[in-house]
């Protein structure tokens, strides 16, 4: 009998960091890295560099959120145009963060794809991300999405 936890046959030993030009896995796929992270499988819409947070349609194609986006996942490779690859959706992560971040505050989305500072009156629709690191310039900081 099969733990609920465990992962299909076909996707055992995949490797999360690979990304490529042609479909290897079904598009939404879900696996569990050995990070503890919950990871989706995507198509890329658009270049998304490591560490930008996504957002994905229902065909699981993904692009880099803006302002009016809600983070979906995050991507801990880069992902080139039309490639696919697998993006964090749940757990640990590292995340881009703009200069203004604050550590312990709540992150919005910023034109770079990464997340700054929000008044507290701002928080609707990104809460689930929070980080505990100060960024003086942009950069990817330890994050856990939920």
């Amino acid at each position: 009998m099969s733990s609920p936890f465990s992962a299909p046959p076909s996707l055992l030993g995949i490797q999360l960091s690979d990304t490529s030009e042609t479909i290897e896995f079904k598009l939404g796929s879900v696996v569990l890295g050995d990070d503890g992270a919950h990871y989706r499988y995507v198509l890329a819409a658009e270049a998304i560099a490591a560490y930008q947070p996504v957002d994905f349609d229902e065909d699981f194609s993904a692009s880099v959120t803006d302002a009016t986006d809600v983070i979906l996942g995050v991507a801990h490779v880069a992902i080139a145009d039309t490639d696919y690859g697998w993006v964090v959706i749940k757990g640990p992560c590292t995340i881009l963060m703009t200069a203004d971040a604050t550590a312990g505050d709540i992150g919005r989305l910023s034109a770079v794809g990464g997340l700054g500072n929000v008044p507290p009156a701002d928080h609707e629709g990104i809460a689930g991300v929070s980080y505990a690191t100060e960024a003086a310039t942009p950069a990817g900081v330890a994050a856990y999405l939920v």
